[in-house]
């Protein structure tokens, strides 16, 4: 993105708009992106550039661009980014905000973190730790971050489940697809001496197991680094 212009100017042609407001026919870019806070109407930052009160909806380039979202501060300090990746063209970021460490945080022995959240849908049949063909282009990219803007830091892959299913099994399925994804990496050079996995199971949702939507944000794997 081109952020020499005045941000008033740039804004049909980043197509930022509040969600539910109609697309305006322009072309979009390469990953329709969804922008959350906790709490609820947080101002968005853009490379440090304010666009607008979320929820918000708009389009990036590259996936490492999401690193470039931010949420104005409050007053408290930010303890998580999480960049869900819901499709090769389609992700969701939550920024949240609050005075208490994240309990995903609290498992790992850290404070801040940014969650690269991989559904189970964008990355892995149902009930299978095999990796889809079509996400694999996005882990290549996650694999230039890691070793570019993230070089050198510890890297936690945390596999999760909804709560269906036997807890042993889960656990399995958890630990199995967490280290698929740290296998794919050390494929594309990420030094698995940075690598730490993790299966949790069902013990950390990010959403109630009493829907299917619910459960289909849980069932996932993640990319969890430092901050």
């Amino acid at each position: 993105m081109n952020t020499s212009k005045p941000l008033a100017a740039m804004l049909l042609s980043l197509l930022i708009l509040p969600l539910g407001c109609a697309s305006l026919g322009m072309k979009p870019l390469q990953i329709s992106t969804e922008v959350r806070t906790e709490p609820e109407g947080l101002e968005v930052l853009f490379r440090g550039d304010p666009v607008g009160a979320a929820p918000l909806s708009f389009s990036l380039g590259t996936l490492e661009e999401a690193l470039e979202v931010t949420a104005k501060a409050t007053g408290t300090e930010r303890i998580e980014r999480r960049i869900e990746v819901l499709a090769p063209d389609r992700m969701r970021i939550w920024l949240r905000r609050g005075e208490e460490v994240s309990p995903m945080a609290v498992a790992l022995g850290l404070t801040q973190i940014t969650v690269f959240d991989y559904s189970e849908k964008a990355i892995f049949d149902f009930d299978s730790a095999k990796l889809r063909r079509r996400l694999k282009p996005t882990l290549r990219r996650q694999a230039e971050i890691l070793n570019g803007p993230f070089a050198g830091l510890d890297i936690y892959i945390c596999g999760h489940t909804d709560s269906i299913g036997e807890d042993d099994y889960n656990a399995v399925l958890s630990v199995e697809r967490a280290e698929a994804v740290g296998l794919f990496l050390e494929k594309q050079g990420v030094d698995q001496a940075r690598v730490h996995i993790q299966g949790f199971g069902e013990d950390f949702p990010v959403a109630s197991n009493q829907d299917p939507e619910g459960r289909s944000r849980n069932r996932r794997t993640e990319i969890i680094l430092p901050e």
